[in-house]
């Protein structure tokens, strides 16, 4: 059996009325489109982005009246990828190096919409944890990716579909599952704790009981986050090993004094 098409929801950005026009009956030609809001100018776009409740996708004319399109893009969420649509053809390349999932150049048709569909479809089919050979994890902050040095992660913390990147000086929203985090990361030192966090054990400054059963990790800023029972046997075999290393470690220093 067939794996049915996932429902996208998709939003539209263009002030010219014919065009989003067109482009609004040829996204729903796809029955697996949503189409729930459409944006004529910079304001609207801007409020859109702010709205806590982000889209799938967004076909984003390139020029609308009332400010920079450009300029509205720090705002993208994580999980919304971006198609642009435009008839001038100079911003392709900065489309691109925006991240961008598709370019339509103006005018276009059925079959351009569909593929760029596509395209949206196979991008978030794809795992996006990715790091990179100087130890830095690529977090997608708008439609950019952003390295973020491993070292400095204390923890990430699961937020409904996407994780929070918690470093000492800033939180980053990651579209990535905290189970992929884990798998990528567990050679690296990161240690699943509880069903929301997985924490850098670099950063863990102690281990203090919270109750009978379970322990808490304290973090350089004195949080404290509690793990769950698997958590707690987790970090009883880090610390085991840990204490283990240290030993042997001293043992090895006095040897060769």
């Amino acid at each position: 059996m067939s794996r049915p098409t996932e429902l996208l929801r998709v939003a539209i950005a263009e002030d010219e009325p014919l065009a989003r026009r067109a482009l609004r009956r040829m996204l729903q030609e796809d029955p697996a489109v949503l189409l729930v809001a459409e944006v004529e100018d910079v304001a609207a776009l801007t409020a859109l982005l702010r709205h806590p409740t982000p889209v799938d996708v967004l076909f984003l004319d390139v020029r609308m009246p009332g400010g920079s399109v450009f300029e509205c893009l720090p705002l993208v969420r994580p999980e919304t990828l971006v198609v642009f649509t435009t008839a001038h053809a100079e911003h392709a390349a900065a489309a691109f190096d925006l991240d961008a999932v598709d370019y339509l150049r103006k005018p276009f048709g059925a079959r351009r919409v569909h593929e760029a569909l596509e395209r949206v479809r196979r991008r978030r089919r794809i795992t996006p944890t990715r790091t990179d050979a100087d130890g830095h994890l690529l977090v997608r902050v708008g439609v950019r990716d952003v390295p973020v040095r491993l070292a400095s992660v204390w923890r990430f913390e699961g937020a409904d579909d996407c994780v929070r990147v918690v470093t000492a000086d800033r939180k980053l929203l990651h579209a990535v599952t905290l189970q992929s985090l884990e798998e990528a990361l567990a050679a690296q030192g990161f240690l699943r704790i509880h069903r929301r966090h997985l924490v850098n054990s670099g950063a863990i400054r102690a281990l203090v009981p919270h109750d009978a059963h379970r322990l808490a990790v304290e973090l350089p800023n004195g949080d404290r986050l509690v793990a769950s029972r698997r958590g707690t046997s987790v970090l009883r075999a880090w610390s085991q090993r840990a204490a283990g290393a240290a030993a042997a470690d001293h043992s090895a220093g006095g040897t060769r004094s």
